[in-house]
C-alpha cells in the first residue's frame, strides 16, 4: 500500500512487480483489537449504526474504506483501528495506465 503496509495475497499477481489494485468486500474486513498477521492500520472517521450492523468509514493511507461490523464495537471517532481480512478475500487487479 501507499503507505508501507503489506498485504499477505492468496494469489501472486501475474507478473511480478506490476503495479496493482486490491478490492477488499466492506463485509470481508474484521475489526482486530490490535495489530495482527495482515492487518491494515486505519483511522475511524464514521460510525452509522444501522441496527444489527455497524457501517463504518475507517481512513487508510489515504483511501477511505468501508467496513461491515457485526461485533457493535464500542467504538469512538477519529481512533486508531486495525483491519484484517483473509488473504483468499484480497481481489487482485491491474493498475490501469
Amino acid at each position: 500500500m501507499q503507505d508501507g503496509t503489506r498485504l499477505n495475497l492468496h494469489k501472486k499477481p501475474a507478473v511480478a512487480g506490476t503495479d496493482i489494485q486490491v478490492g477488499l468486500r466492506p463485509e470481508h474486513l474484521n475489526l482486530a483489537p490490535e495489530a495482527a498477521n495482515n492487518s491494515i492500520p486505519g483511522k475511524l472517521q464514521i460510525l452509522e449504526p444501522t441496527g444489527a450492523v455497524n457501517r463504518l468509514k475507517v481512513s487508510v493511507a489515504g483511501t477511505q474504506l468501508t467496513v461491515v461490523d457485526d461485533t457493535l464495537a464500542d467504538l469512538s471517532m477519529d481512533a486508531p483501528v486495525h483491519l484484517t481480512i483473509a488473504s483468499e478475500n484480497i481481489h487482485v487487479f491491474p493498475k490501469p495506465a
